[in-house]
């Protein structure tokens, strides 16, 4: 009889050798059977835990971005009026700067020159605020990792003349990591969702006079009408974002955005899917 035989090294049995040359008895066979299940009720939950460890200290870092690096998306764009529009749009790095980038972006049908536009070196937003330059957008916060959470609330001052006031606000968290499959592929992404509020406030609307001529007996007559400056009552809504990042495409590979009305109405639903991509390792 072999080491191995009917398996029992294996599972933790005791060799013959060990026990006097004999076969171990019925009592002994519990004995073993026993310390083998407590043995695995303990390293089991340890084993769990350190898978888990594992997949939260995994990280995301900031990509590495080229000139030349292109992504074309499937874009659908869903409003309940309108009804729904699908177009591809191309989006390629043109120059690459200290921590900004210069993204040309068109129709991926289209021969026309590509419109540019700069961005964050993060695929953040920048715009002038109020005098002041701001972050309006931020989807990424690297390194990206497993419960980090971040926020961004813009106040602009008279974005046109019919606006006193525009609130954004989006508050940000990564989920966890998950396999999604899109035209481009199936990638091993980070998904990460933000909630949020936009708030307007409106300026008065200006004065109006108007004069209507009624005819009478003793001839027309010439009628004013003054309709005094009102202002409209507030306006808010909800913002809803879901984002899936890539780090082998070195951006969201899905996304889905939703505008909501304050009674929780759908103004707007934009869907983006990564259909090819091509990067500079």
């Amino acid at each position: 009889m072999t080491d191995l035989a009917d398996g029992r090294i294996a599972r933790g049995f005791p060799h013959q050798a060990q026990s006097g040359g004999r076969e171990p008895s019925g009592v002994e066979w519990r004995i073993a059977a026993m310390k083998a299940s407590m043995l695995r009720s303990v390293l089991v939950p340890f084993a769990t835990m350190a898978v888990a460890a594992l997949a939260c200290a995994q990280e995301a870092p900031a990509p590495t971005l080229h000139a030349g690096d292109k992504w074309v998306y499937q874009i659908k764009s869903e409003t309940p009026a309108a009804g729904a529009t699908t177009r591809h749009w191309e989006g390629t790095i043109e120059r690459v700067g200290t921590g900004s980038m210069v993204l040309g972006i068109k129709p991926a049908d289209s021969n026309l020159p590509a419109r540019e536009r700069m961005v964050q070196d993060d695929w953040s937003n920048q715009q002038s605020v109020n005098g002041k330059t701001t972050t309006v957008s931020k989807n990424f916060d690297f390194p990206l990792k497993t419960g980090k959470t971040w926020r961004v609330d813009v106040t602009q001052d008279r974005p046109n003349p019919q606006i006193v006031s525009l609130r954004n606000t989006l508050d940000y968290k990564v989920l966890a990591w998950e396999d999604i499959t899109v035209p481009a592929g199936t990638f091993h992404a980070l998904k990460i969702e933000a909630e949020g509020e936009w708030h307007k406030e409106f300026a008065p609307t200006n004065a109006t006079a108007s004069t209507a001529s009624q005819a009478g007996v003793a001839g027309s007559m010439a009628i004013a009408q003054t309709r005094p400056s009102t202002v409209p009552p507030p306006l808010t809504g909800r913002f809803y974002r879901a984002i899936w990042y890539a780090p082998e495409a070195r951006r969201e590979v899905k996304s889905v955005y939703e505008d909501f009305d304050a009674a929780g109405t759908l103004l707007h639903r934009e869907s983006a899917d990564l259909e090819s991509y091509q990067v500079q390792p």
